[in-house]
């Protein structure tokens, strides 16, 4: 039996032009040297789970077009978005309006050491500046709340919680996508007894994405007979491994 592909998870990683060239002599490097460093490390932990697409932390609205494009070509499945510090809103606000509908898991970072007790040198006041993710999320939700995309989760939290979450939110958008490209296929009867149980076929088809094909009895019994033995027992046995429970063959 074949595992599920790798969800693809796209990447945007923002902050602000107007600090990406402080602090370039100071001990721990300069602004865009930091962010560089705490992308590595972020895309090096979503890659234990999926395969992202990222190209660079973005700082501008040609970033985040040039990052939109890539997400397209690349047919994503979701979006993580982090900001690194403060932020500006003309990129973001691209990209809540131009984005096509995607999920978006919207991740405010919580460090678990600031890496500085004062800013009294420049080495210290640049990661002061560094450490602004939060500032910088703050800032974004105004917009998030008022452009309101559809399938957007916002969540708060460290970077090993965010990476559990983004695990979960990814495997969720990837069986999204997998829906539709499927045909599902249903027996054309209704039970009057049960009418309030149906759903929508149509509804089916634009909210989660399967293309629906109706099936005689005839036509199911042909579609069971298709499958393969083996499948069938790989199935069988993955399930009872997750449960105390026999189920006949």
């Amino acid at each position: 039996m074949q595992s599920a592909p790798m969800p693809k998870v796209g990447v945007l990683l923002i902050t602000t032009s107007r600090f990406h060239d402080l602090g370039q002599h100071t001990e721990r490097g300069a602004f865009y040297t930091r962010k560089d460093q705490e992308a590595s490390d972020i895309i090096s932990q979503i890659s234990t789970f999926s395969m992202p697409v990222f190209d660079k932390v973005v700082y501008t609205r040609n970033n985040i077009i040039e990052s939109m494009h890539r997400f397209e070509a690349e047919s994503v499945d979701m979006v993580l978005i982090m900001f690194l510090s403060w932020s500006d809103d003309f990129a973001w606000i691209r990209f809540l309006r131009d984005m096509k509908p995607i999920p978006i898991l919207f991740a405010s970072l919580v460090r678990q050491n600031l890496g500085f007790q004062d800013s009294l040198n420049d080495d210290r006041f640049v990661e002061f500046l560094s450490a602004g993710s939060l500032v910088g999320s703050l800032e974004a939700s105004g917009s998030a709340g008022r452009f309101d995309r559809p399938m957007m989760k916002r969540m708060i939290g460290t970077l090993s919680q965010i990476m559990h979450e983004c695990r979960l939110f990814a495997q969720a958008s990837a069986l999204r996508t997998r829906l539709k490209h499927v045909n599902f296929g249903l027996l054309p009867s209704l039970n009057e007894v049960m009418w309030s149980t149906y759903v929508d076929p149509f509804d089916f088809f634009m909210l989660v994405g399967p293309e629906i094909r109706f099936l005689s009895v005839v036509d199911l019994a042909r579609e069971i007979q298709t499958i393969e033995k083996e499948k069938i027992l790989c199935i069988k046995k993955n399930l009872m491994q997750r449960g105390n429970f026999k189920i006949p063959i």
